[in-house]
């Protein structure tokens, strides 16, 4: 059974609101709801960094001339990613994927600045990424009514779970966690796991976002247990949380 300090957070449920409607004034916010975020900028390791990009995270992913991001941010303009993109001696159009981990659009509202790019997401989300539907969690659905919408990205491949996706040298195995949304994914890459939003790094524990901003969260558990028995050594989530540690901090999950 999951560890229950993934109930913590909806203790806190009165103060994420307050939180969360901050970020609905403030949209261009790099605060982040339910993990603590330390830099603008965070090197996970060799080929993967960090970039805050309007109130959630993009990680850059690069080997050699082959190059990815997971998630494309809450600024349509991008220009996080693309500055960090120029300080690489990147241009847009050398991106050669961009990995969606759930179709709440702070997550993909640059998504149209890499044209070339394969966009990955989920069948079950793709109502999501065109507006087709809302999501269920109050605060969630609440920030998408309100919010600017940036275009969405005019093809998406629908993943299925396990599959790997591949941007040149780059391959990464896709699992399917849904419960944050309907259709969540994370992405494996080595022993990186890009969780998204659908697990958090949170202090030195693995929690779940609070319920006002997602679908079901017994789903959301239901689902991490898919993780067991795979090599994950690191974690990076979708608002900057970081930990090396992602084994241990699993395995007390997921007990």
């Amino acid at each position: 059974m999951l560890n229950r300090r993934t109930t913590e957070l909806s203790r806190a449920a009165p103060r994420v609101l307050v939180l969360g409607l901050a970020l609905l004034l403030l949209p261009s916010c790099r605060c982040s709801v339910g993990t603590a975020t330390s830099s603008a900028r965070l090197v996970v390791n060799a080929e993967v960094v960090g970039i805050a990009a309007g109130a959630t995270y993009v990680y850059v992913v690069a080997r050699g001339d082959s190059l990815a991001l997971v998630d494309a941010g809450s600024d349509p303009s991008g220009a996080a990613i693309l500055e960090e993109l120029g300080r690489r001696k990147h241009t847009p159009s050398d991106v050669q994927a961009v990995l969606l981990t759930h179709g709440h659009r702070d997550s993909w509202a640059a998504v149209t600045q890499f044209p070339l790019a394969l966009v990955v997401a989920s069948e079950r989300d793709y109502a999501l990424l065109v507006g087709d539907r809302l999501p269920r969690a109050p605060l969630a659905r609440l920030r998408e009514r309100l919010q600017h919408k940036p275009p969405p990205p005019p093809q998406v491949h629908m993943a299925l779970a396990r599959e790997l996706v591949h941007a040149g040298a780059l391959e990464f195995e896709v699992f399917a966690t849904p419960g944050h949304t309907p259709g969540s994914l994370m992405y494996r890459f080595g022993d990186v796991l890009f969780s998204g939003d659908s697990l958090l790094v949170e202090g030195d524990a693995l929690v779940l976002a609070p319920w006002t901003l997602s679908d079901s969260r017994a789903e959301n558990e239901r689902s991490l247990l898919r993780l067991r028995g795979h090599d994950i050594a690191t974690i990076v989530d979708g608002r900057g949380g970081v930990t090396h540690d992602a084994a241990r901090l699993l395995a007390a999950l997921l007990r």
